[in-house]
């Protein structure tokens, strides 16, 4: 049975970084179907295809799994994949599993399924679906309201549409599903507490150009409080960096989460806050350093390049001066939320002597405002050795500040 099932061997292969062109057509695909805009009621529909299928259904799976998957649209069934290593084992051993997924009578049947060489017959999965869909109405009623609200599925050559009836309801529904995607309830309880300590910061701050540091320093002292009462060095910190991503995006903290006992909390503005003396840049490191807390450094600094190529297409330009923010933030963030690190990077981000100049280089000569036409004629694209030599001139300058010195 091991020899039919396990392979040293992962089949599925892990799709490649979201490029700037992936991320723009999704966008440009959400955006068509956003289900919290004003809408008339009604049956709504959306179709994506093969390549935007996998690359959604991965970033969903890696919030719970680093496991492989790999979608393959055909003419009235999907055929799904997936490579998990098993765990425990002095050697790397992968279970290679597929299964086809087909519409039938507004449900998804399952057949053709394999484990390795093993097939695997269909009934047992389908006795297992109602087991199955009580299991998820439980843990997750939201999810499963959600998904009632689709009313048809359709799979075509690399392509598959969605018939969804959309209302208020589907619109409270989808908006709960997010927020608890994207924090776990925790994670928002977490928040919350840290978003109330925040909202304690001197209204000074506010009104004349104040580093961030002001605010980073006191959140991460009260985060070490909590982990001295026997709190996770690592959770609390995620926390912080979670916390200071929301503020600093300008979100309205109570369209994500709500105090403790359901209260309220009060939106703040980050004023006249800064980094390095500007405020694109205390955002930009700020959002980097959240967005690797709840993701991954691969997918940040893929948003953080797509922002400023959005600049350069009519914004405010291509900055490497923003990239170097962005870049600076992804390992503030992975320095704090590593269980080896995250008790030293406390003890240093909340020495008297720390500043900002402690976690954030100085992007003194760095090209700023470039526009679509001469980043094209100066760098062609991210490959070239110009843009790549800048890039290593921004690796050296993070990894040359006091915060990441060695331990």
């Amino acid at each position: 049975m091991l020899m039919l099932t396990l392979s040293f061997d992962a089949e599925t292969k892990a799709i490649p970084e979201l490029s700037h062109e992936d991320i723009t057509k999704l966008k440009k695909t959400l955006s068509q179907s956003n289900p919290f805009t004003r809408q008339r009621t009604g049956l709504k529909h959306v179709t994506i295809d093969e390549k935007m299928a996998n690359q959604s259904a991965q970033l969903f799976l890696s919030n719970y799994a680093n496991i492989p998957l790999n979608i393959k649209l055909h003419e009235g069934h999907a055929r799904i994949s997936i490579s998990p290593n098993i765990p425990k084992l002095p050697i790397n051993l992968f279970a290679n599993i597929a299964f086809n997924l087909s519409p039938n009578n507004n449900q998804i049947t399952l057949s053709d399924a394999h484990i390795g060489h093993l097939p695997l017959p269909a009934f047992i999965f389908n006795l297992a679906y109602p087991l199955l869909k009580t299991r998820l109405t439980e843990q997750h009623p939201d999810y499963y309201r959600l998904l009632s609200s689709i009313e048809r599925v359709t799979f075509s050559k690399q392509k598959v549409s969605i018939n969804y009836r959309w209302d208020r309801r589907f619109s409270k529904q989808a908006q709960q599903f997010g927020k608890n995607f994207l924090l776990s309830k925790e994670e928002q309880k977490r928040i919350a507490i840290y978003y109330e300590q925040l909202s304690k910061i001197p209204r000074s701050y506010l009104r004349t150009p104040t580093s961030i540091h002001k605010i980073i320093q006191p959140l991460f002292l009260f985060a070490q409080q909590r982990i001295a009462l026997g709190k996770n060095s690592t959770e609390e910190n995620k926390a912080v960096l979670l916390t200071l991503g929301v503020f600093a995006s300008g979100v309205r903290v109570n369209h994500l989460i709500k105090g403790e006992n359901n209260k309220h909390l009060r939106h703040l503005y980050y004023g006249r806050l800064t980094l390095s003396g500007r405020s694109d840049l205390m955002r930009h490191f700020l959002i980097s350093a959240a967005l690797t807390a709840s993701t991954s450094k691969a997918l940040t600094n893929t948003i953080g390049l797509s922002k400023e190529m959005d600049d350069a297409d009519g914004g405010s330009g291509f900055s490497f001066a923003d990239l170097l923010a962005d870049r600076a933030g992804v390992a503030f963030a992975k320095m704090a939320i590593d269980t080896d690190t995250a008790t030293v990077f406390q003890d240093r981000i909340t020495d008297n002597k720390s500043s900002a100049t402690d976690f954030m280089p100085s992007h003194k000569d760095l090209p700023e405002s470039i526009s679509a036409l001469e980043f094209k004629r100066n760098y062609i694209d991210t490959n070239n050795q110009k843009y790549l030599f800048v890039e290593k001139e921004i690796a050296e300058r993070i990894s040359s500040l006091p915060l990441h010195s060695p331990l």
